[in-house]
């Protein structure tokens, strides 16, 4: 297969409202179990504890929910408020996921093929929709208990749906599954391939998959995966009790000898991907790198619903296949550990046979985690959700840590080759790359397994540019020593304010020997589709950047705006358009000293092309 690149991350999980807190999350693996939140539903009408048989309750309260997914910022979109009230809350969350992935692959404004850019999204249920049809259930009950003795009155039946609400002309589109990635396709103008995916819980592994085989076809150069559940009504906790699938003691412990089932979680994630010798020719950071996927159906099981042991083994048979890598060169695996008796034993003895089929390879060196045990099972998400945390271990190097586990005597966790850590730990320098793995399996039998690798060591440095006119290097960014033009943005005051402490945080945490060159935090920030509230400064240096934005955080708390001294400027909006100008200067023929503008040639990309452009046709004239 060819290499695939994860250039760019958005995530939603519990407890984690971003890509940085996700990875502090699983680093502290803290689990994020709570009772139902009254906004979603009243519980205590549908909740009997230790009530296993009951027909219309669940016999747990504990969950792994978002917050805030009500909220959503339908101006910045452009959406028309009776639209934005019609959306499926999922199809908004993917909004704004694929916003903050494309603005973390440094697509933010733009500058990408977006008509050869796909859209593949796992999503399996629509709560939404129920609730919205509701005014239509209600009628169509009401006529069924009343069609016996003719007491029906449509009229009244009518009256009395209306206090639920009413079906309007968005109300279908905007709770169809498949509008999830056309509403990502028609809002960021993305021209490739775009479709929904229902495999269940491997729903958005199944969309890598796809997504996988159109870039390998041709048809995308570019592609956003993810996948998105939100439990809006009690109907899953009710379903999953009937199962008998959730945690009666509301934890979820994958492969521990209590495990008793999972807790139901919500998520919503994407990612950016594209062929690995596109990103690294762009210049892109690389999380990790797709060496291989295989995906497979267990085909005949005991029961739709019963993992089989041999079409897990054969989806990831498929993927150390397609990678060319053997099963024990991974060091880390991140499992789809429901915590199910079922599903844990089929997994292990799954992982036990494929782990051992190699004899003559060392199988004991691979951790193995799940994030359910932390963020719950969030079905069409669960996929997106490993995929993004076995990324994030590979760009880290740091394996996170399981919450404390103490593996099923009967499962062989040891057998297979596996260990838990229950602190972080450095992964392991070795002549061959750092690799990982994730599995996703589905309700239906559907199995997905990824294969990753750590990015390729960068070449070696080309020598310094002679000529502007003559080399084609291309840099992200200036070289050290010149003062850089930092921009932040944000959608407010109050949202540029936290935006400015996440970015204080993130470099003060840092020692000052690890902190990003300025040059390449001005350019990661100037990738972000800049909002209406914006901070400018400049600085010669990352350190000279903290002061002076720590400085800037205190005027603007005091409502300080324009130019704020220490080369800083804020504005709350941009100029109308009616009132900018610009300026251009044209100070006399020749160069007035060596390298001048070398700084334009070497950090934006559409003067070097002019440079090189204009040199070709200087070169032709002179030879003739």
């Amino acid at each position: 297969m060819t290499d695939i690149a994860i250039t760019g991350i958005g995530c939603r999980f519990p407890g984690a409202r971003n890509t940085s807190a996700y990875w502090k999350l699983l680093m502290s693996g803290e689990r994020q179990f709570s009772s139902v939140p009254a906004e979603r539903w009243n519980h205590g009408t549908f909740h009997e504890p230790g009530n296993h048989s009951a027909t219309q309750a669940a016999y747990t309260d504990q969950v792994a929910f978002l917050d805030g997914v009500d909220r959503f910022d339908a101006l910045h979109y452009g959406v028309p408020p009776a639209r934005a009230r019609a959306m499926d809350p999922q199809h908004r969350l993917m909004l704004d996921v694929t916003r903050e992935a494309l603005d973390d692959a440094g697509m933010g404004r733009g500058g990408f093929e977006r008509e050869n850019t796909g859209v593949f999204f796992g999503i399996s249920v629509s709560d939404y929709k129920d609730l919205m049809a509701a005014p239509l259930r209600a009628i169509s009950l009401a006529e069924q208990e009343g069609a016996a003795d003719g007491s029906f009155d449509r009229r009244a039946a009518r009256e009395q749906a209306q206090r639920f609400g009413a079906v309007q002309s968005f109300t279908l589109p905007g709770s169809l599954l498949n509008m999830a990635s056309g509403t990502v396709s028609r809002q960021f103008d993305l021209g490739g391939p775009s479709f929904a995916v229902d495999a269940a819980c491997s729903g958005s592994l199944v969309a890598l998959d796809q997504a996988i085989a159109q870039l390998h076809r041709g048809t995308c150069r570019i592609a956003v995966v993810g996948g998105v559940y939100l439990n809006l009504t009690p109907d899953s906790l009710i379903g999953f009790s009937r199962l008998r699938a959730l945690s009666a003691a509301g934890v979820c412990r994958p492969f521990d000898a209590e495990a008793d089932g999972f807790v139901l979680g919500e998520g919503a994630g994407t990612v950016v991907i594209r062929p690995l010798a596109d990103a690294l020719a762009a210049g892109d950071r690389v999380y990790a790198v797709i060496k291989g996927i295989g995906s497979a159906n267990d085909g005949a099981s005991p029961g739709p619903l019963v993992p089989t042991a041999e079409g897990q083994l054969r989806a990831m048979r498929r993927a150390y296949e397609d990678a060319g890598v053997p099963p024990s060169s991974v060091g880390f695996l991140e499992a789809h550990g429901t915590g199910t008796a079922a599903g844990d034993r089929a997994e292990i003895e799954a992982l036990r046979r494929l782990r051992t089929e190699w004899p003559d390879d060392d199988p004991s060196l691979c951790y193995l985690g799940s994030g359910k045990a932390l963020i719950g099972h969030s079905l069409s998400a669960a996929g997106i959700a490993g995929l993004i945390k076995t990324a994030l271990v590979v760009h880290h190097r740091t394996i996170v840590p399981q919450p404390r586990t103490a593996p099923h005597p009967d499962l062989g966790v040891a057998a297979a080759g596996l260990r838990f850590t229950e602190t972080p730990r450095p992964c392991a320098d070795g002549n061959a790359p750092l690799r990982a793995a994730v599995s996703s399996f589905g309700f239906g039998g559907t199995n997905v397994h990824v294969v990753l690798e750590e990015r390729p060591a960068p070449a070696p440095a080309r020598p310094p540019v002679q000529s502007p006119v003559q080399s084609p290097v291309q840099a992200p960014f200036p070289a050290a020593g010149a003062p850089r033009l930092v921009l932040l943005s944000a959608g407010s005051p109050r949202l540029l304010d936290r935006h400015i402490g996440e970015v204080l945080d993130t470099l003060e945490a840092l020692d000052p020997a690890d902190r990003p060159p300025l040059g390449a935090l001005a350019h990661t920030l100037g990738g972000r589709g800049p909002l209406k509230t914006r901070l400018a400064i400049v600085a010669d240096g990352t350190e000279e950047f903290i002061g002076r934005l720590r400085r800037a955080r205190r005027q603007l708390e005091d409502g300080a705006r324009g130019d704020l001294g220490d080369d800083a400027f804020a504005a709350e909006a941009p100029l109308p358009a009616a009132q900018r100008r610009i300026a251009l200067l044209y100070p006399g023929q020749g160069s007035q000293r060596p390298g001048m503008m070398r700084d334009l040639y070497e950090g934006f990309a559409g003067f070097r092309t002019a440079v090189h452009a204009l040199g070709a046709l200087a070169g032709t004239d002179a030879a003739g």
